[in-house]
């Protein structure tokens, strides 16, 4: 059985996550968005990777990183990203080459609603780990509610490679990908 889904909210309400917009130089020869570590990034990026030529219908994602932050931008086009940290989720709809999503250790992601044109960017904290992933949804929702899981509020968190703010590790949890899961 599959279990439910945590109650929609604000993105406020989600903890681990902001939007952060991006300085923003424009003038009529057309526009210059920057992204800097240690202004707009607070960790080390050791990835990049682009996800496009997604169906409308697909939904990607669909898991939670245990040490990995993630940096989310929609380059061209737009799409959906719901994210999830066992007490609260909320939907960001990105379409703004200046308008990014940092994504802390600990939470959810999902992604769908891909316009034909979207490419996603995503700025990561650490090269690819299958270790790092867990896919498992119910698993991700009982880790999160564990009282201590996280913060000093008892939520999930780590304080993962790049400098997270949360607490504990999640640990020993499902790593097998299911086809299509990932980003």
């Amino acid at each position: 059985m599959a279990p439910e889904q945590t109650p929609e909210a604000p993105l406020a309400a989600v903890r681990g996550c902001r939007l952060v917009t991006l300085p923003d130089n424009t003038d009529p020869r057309g526009s210059l968005t920057v992204i800097e570590r240690g202004q707009q990034v607070d960790f080390p990026i050791e990835r990049v990777f682009f996800v496009h030529g997604v169906p409308r219908q697909a939904v990607r994602g669909l898991h939670m990183h245990r040490e990995l932050h993630e940096f989310i931008l929609a380059t061209t086009g737009s799409f959906e990203v719901v994210v999830d940290d066992g007490f609260s989720r909320a939907r960001v709809h990105l379409d703004r080459p200046d308008r990014a999503l940092h994504v802390e250790p600990g939470v959810w992601t999902e992604f769908a609603d891909f316009s034909p044109d979207a490419i996603c960017l995503v700025l990561a904290s650490a090269p690819y780990e299958l270790d790092d992933y867990l896919y498992d949804y119910g698993e991700f929702v009982r880790t999160a509610r564990l009282p201590g899981a996280g913060s000093a509020d008892g939520r999930a968190g780590t304080a993962g490679r790049g400098g997270g703010r949360g607490g504990g590790r999640v640990e020993n949890q499902t790593t097998e990908r299911p086809q299509g899961a990932d980003a």
